[in-house]
């Protein structure tokens, strides 16, 4: 061993490591270093900084005895340990190397030749139990991922391990059979196939040089149903050629079987069908074609099996876009339907409307294409007729005054545009040509189209009509009123757009409709300022004239009752009238007048209002204004939510029988919340919704973008919402 090695010396008594060092040294070995240790734990630190290649560890430390010992050190794994013991503990040590050390040493009892042997046999060992460690992960990992069943049958011992996960998913087994030996596998093998076992076993005897066989036959599941299995095997012999072990895989092609049943069904069919049909593999070789295929491309089927179908038939004047689209929806697996110009054998070109369909496994897997071609080439000669005559409306489509578009429905790649187009949107034909549909839409709008495009590859005849938003190029929006229809331009789905731009059009109407808004808004702004002049000066009225005209009559009678001395009861009735009748009035022109609203006089005017109405009524208000303040908002608005408080609690007064009334009010950056409840006896909403009141109150919150709404049940109270949008 030529390789310099460094080892780590775990032992506490200085007399042995001394004679330990010395033997090492007297071997062959090419010993680079010698690191000593007493304890565990100098051995632990030393392992983690340094690279050791071989532990020599006592047992029998300061802070560690016995199997604890080695089992410290174990857990660096990929450094073989030779255990040093006595003859007391040579049991210990052998305890030890089941766990996982490599050999032992009985102190005393070895010299330098035997401690060289020694450890050149325990690197070696270490090293070929990582190498098998590692095989055997790699070997548990291959079998986890493939779908083949891996099995290793020990014939001498007739002993067999198959890999669970396939053995369950593929046989439909349990678990614990997966093992059972090869008699059992013979036993659910289909009886008409065991023969092929007999077959194998005698090859193999009779052919000592072979070591691969490859076979396939029926096997019998754990639901009582036949699969088809390829089983592939490899033998190892002896010297004298005798089978010793077999490895092989299991591979379940049921579904394939199936599928060449079906392929060979759907090529019975195909056979006598006009149109011409072609059946590739997964790589797009041809396997199958049917007799009209022939008859249309002057191929025969031994002159294209193993070719590609476009390499033999496509040429020159094949559109490049076709080939393309073809190539995409092969490589996607997925179906595909197109008219594409091939060449005949001869060299003559014609025209077939070519229809693929992929077939897969019931694992997705791809099994084969099926496509089926038909001869169009006389329409298309009828088609191309038409397109010359139609060349001549060529100059009316590009003078059109509407712009027109024709755009893909399988790519929204945009075909065709006029020349209006290209005005209207800035692009230049070549630069439309460059975009799809998706270019023109906002992005929030980019998925309708999507979802139309699909919408209309489901139906061959689709038309619509709407107003869509348009970016142009300038990446201003447009709105514009298209009428679309389904076409087929150059073989291929399409839709052909008809688009007026109507921006201005709806700009003014926007524009009117802001200014009807705003007249609306004029008009309550007006009505209201109006019905609050009016109340101040009624108001007024009632309480410094009519109130004061009142207080007289009271003095008066109160002077003849005492001068005179009058004292019949009429006259303190019409006294105690007149009193009722002034506070009256004097509670009147307290809800008429408006009480003065700037700053933090909003929340006083706001408890006046509740001390002189509901108060009075012995009405319970629980009120939160915490999160209210009139910083910010103009006295207007303050005034308006004033309104809406007086007018919702009279109603409650008047109409609930509540007991308690909450009312919050919160003002956050652009917003005021205003929440009135009460526990009363609550109404049909629909008999209100339509009232004076209701109406008034959705008036003043209007003024200020407010939102109002009722929410009320029979029993059940009522509450009333607003919120105001303010700037």
């Amino acid at each position: 061993m030529t390789t310099p090695l460094s080892i780590l010396l775990v032992e506490d008594n200085p007399g042995d490591e001394f004679l330990i060092r010395e033997l090492l040294l007297l071997t062959p070995l090419h010993v680079r270093q010698i690191f000593s240790a007493t304890s565990i734990a100098d051995a632990e630190k030393i392992l983690e900084q340094d690279p050791v290649d071989l532990v020599l560890l006592d047992l029998t430390l300061s802070d560690s005895f016995g199997l604890d010992s080695f089992k410290a050190i174990s857990r660096f794994d990929s450094v073989p340990v030779i255990i040093l013991s006595g003859l007391d503990s040579a049991e210990m040590a052998v305890q030890a190397i089941t766990l996982g050390a490599q050999d032992f040493l009985l102190k005393g009892e070895f010299d330098e030749k035997i401690l060289d042997k020694t450890i050149r046999y325990s690197i070696e060992r270490k090293k070929n139990l990582e190498e098998l460690r590692i095989s055997n992960e790699r070997y548990r990992i291959v079998s986890k991922v493939t779908n083949d069943m891996v099995w290793d049958w020990d014939i001498v011992g007739n002993t067999v391990f198959r890999s669970e996960e396939q053995f369950v998913r593929q046989f439909k087994y349990p678990a614990d059979k997966k093992d059972m030996n090869q008699d059992f596998w013979l036993s659910i093998v289909h009886p008409d196939d065991r023969k092929i076992f007999d077959r194998i076993k005698k090859n193999l005897q009779e052919n000592t040089h072979e070591n691969m066989f490859t076979e396939e036959y029926r096997i019998l599941d754990g639901e009582g149903n036949y699969r088809f299995v390829n089983d592939r095997g490899y033998l190892i012999r002896n010297e004298a050629g005798k089978v010793l072990r077999m490895i092989g895989a299991t591979h379940d092609i049921t579904e394939k079987r199936k599928a060449e049943q079906e392929l060979r069904k759907l090529s019975l069919i195909a056979k006598e069908t006009v149109n011409a049909v072609i059946i590739t593999d997964p790589d797009e070789k041809i396997q199958w074609v049917n007799d009209a295929f022939e008859r249309l491309s002057g191929y025969t089927l031994q002159e294209v099996i193993g070719f590609k179908p476009g390499s033999l038939t496509q040429g020159p004047e094949t559109s490049i876009s076709q080939k393309q689209y073809l190539r995409k929806q092969i490589s996607k697996n997925e179906a595909f339907s197109c008219e594409i110009l091939n060449y005949h054998k001869s060299g003559s070109a014609y025209w077939i409307l070519l229809q693929g369909q992929p077939v897969f496994d019931t694992d997705g897997s791809l099994l084969y294409y099926f496509a089926i071609q038909t001869d169009v080439t006389e329409r298309k000669r009828v088609d191309e007729i038409l397109k010359k005559s139609e060349e001549k409306y060529r100059d009316l489509f590009d003078t059109m005054p509407a712009s027109i578009f024709i755009w893909g429905l399988n790519d929204l790649k945009i075909l065709e545009v006029n020349q209006k187009a290209s005005e209207q949107y800035g692009y230049s034909k070549k630069e439309f040509l460059d975009l799809t549909t998706l270019d023109l839409r906002l992005p929030e709008d980019q998925y309708k189209i999507i979802d139309y495009a699909k919408t209309a590859l489901q139906h061959n005849y689709f038309s619509s009509n709407g107003v869509w938003k348009h970016i142009n190029k300038s990446g201003e929006v447009m709105f514009m009123q298209i009428s679309s229809n389904r076409i087929d331009y150059n073989g291929l789905p399409a839709m052909m757009a008809i688009a007026t731009d109507i921006t201005d059009k709806i700009k003014l109407e926007q524009k009117l409709e802001e200014e009807r808004e705003k007249s609306e808004i004029e008009i309550k702004q007006a009505t209201i300022t109006a019905q609050e002049k009016a109340q101040q000066e009624i108001g007024r009225e009632l309480h410094d004239n009519v109130n004061q005209v009142l207080a007289s009559s009271k003095l008066f009678l109160g002077l003849l009752r005492n001068n005179r001395g009058v004292h019949d009861p009429y006259l303190n009735e019409a006294e105690s009238l007149l009193t009722l009748a002034i506070n009256e009035i004097r509670d009147l022109s307290h809800i008429l007048i408006a009480p003065g609203i700037q700053g933090s006089e909003f929340l006083k005017a706001l408890d006046g209002l509740l001390n002189h109405t509901v108060g009075a009524a012995g009405l319970e208000v629980e009120k939160n204004v915490n999160g209210f303040l009139t910083e910010g908002l103009d006295e207007q608005l303050q005034l308006t939510i004033y309104r809406i408080i007086q007018e919702q609690l009279n109603n409650i007064l008047k109409h609930a029988d509540a007991g308690k009334v909450w009312l919050t009010l919160i003002h956050e950056t652009n917003k005021v919340y205003l929440r009135i409840k009460d526990n009363g006896k609550g109404f049909n909403l629909t008999d209100v919704t339509d009232g004076v009141g209701f109406l008034n109150l959705k008036n003043r919150a209007s003024l200020y973008h407010g939102e109002v709404q009722i929410s009320s049940y029979t029993g059940k109270g009522c509450e009333l919402s607003v919120s105001f949008h303010i700037k």
